[in-house]
């Protein structure tokens, strides 16, 4: 096995953040996104070829908050592979502090074209838990509609992993609004949404500049002081493009700590779930 290797160094600038006061999550995946591009040139991947690899799974665990100014890196390599599929492994550090933020595994549609020893790394990430099936009585809304611009294409043409979470991160505010966990409550009990996992898959072909595409949402779990929500993208002509499962905390923004659901909030949710 190879060392990882260094593929992006970076900041968080300060209209990254998020109402939650922390590095978007979107951005998260726009620098993965440079990570993947960076360690597929190093194999030999020319992006203007029509098959440079594209995603097909990303799983992702959120470990420590980034705030606006904080630099950080990230180091990758090749989890396993065979002759149709790679499977990468992102870990992204705090520079300071040296912490471990966050770690992605990521699965591409092409297999390795040239010897990947020296890229292969022993990895260690949290291993992905089966989160299972919505709930039976689980409504599902339309949470976002729009069409991709030019500008949020990556180098092979297709939608950039950001763009997809740009989305997904509307249509979660969307769903959470549904039963109250609006922007105004967030800003009267300074709450945020914190997410800690995502499960995000591509079944579909990826979307390109100049496509129309809706989202549709549902909730999955409600507890305590957690929640999950699915979310489908459709593009126009009805094909599931891509689905996520976001896992989060209803987060105190002064303490920085996961705090309970209020009865109310918890009751409308359970509501949508069909519960």
């Amino acid at each position: 096995m190879g060392d990882d290797r260094q593929t992006y160094s970076g900041w968080v600038r300060a209209w990254e953040c998020d109402t939650t006061e922390h590095f978007t999550v979107a951005y998260y995946y726009q620098r993965f996104s440079q990570a993947t591009h960076r360690l597929l040139l190093e194999m030999g991947w020319d992006y203007k070829e029509q098959r440079f690899p594209a995603s097909t799974d990303c799983y992702t665990r959120f470990l420590q908050e980034l705030n606006q100014g904080d630099s950080f890196e990230i180091r990758s390599g090749v989890i396993e592979s065979d002759s149709q599929s790679m499977k990468l492994g992102h870990k992204l550090f705090n520079s300071e502090t040296g912490e471990l933020c966050t770690t992605m595994e990521q699965v591409l549609n092409e297999g390795p074209r040239t010897n990947l020893k020296s890229f292969e790394i022993d990895w260690d990430g949290e291993p992905r838990e089966d989160r299972g099936e919505l709930p039976a009585g689980a409504k599902e809304f339309c949470s976002a509609m729009d069409v991709v611009r030019p500008e949020e294409v990556d180098w092979s043409g297709k939608l950039d992993l950001s763009g997809y979470i740009h989305r997904f991160s509307a249509a979660n505010q969307n769903i959470q609004t549904r039963f109250g966990m609006s922007r105004s409550y967030a800003d009267q009990n300074r709450i945020g949404f914190s997410t800690f996992e995502f499960q995000l898959s591509f079944p579909g072909t990826h979307l390109r500049s100049g496509e129309a595409q809706q989202m549709f949402s549902s909730i999955a779990h409600v507890g305590r002081t957690s929640m999950r929500t699915v979310h489908r993208m459709e593009r126009n002509g009805g094909e599931t493009v891509a689905l996520l499962s976001i896992m989060g905390v209803h987060l105190d923004l002064d303490r920085r700590r996961p705090c309970p659901f209020p009865e109310e909030l918890v009751s409308r949710a359970k509501e949508i779930m069909g519960e």
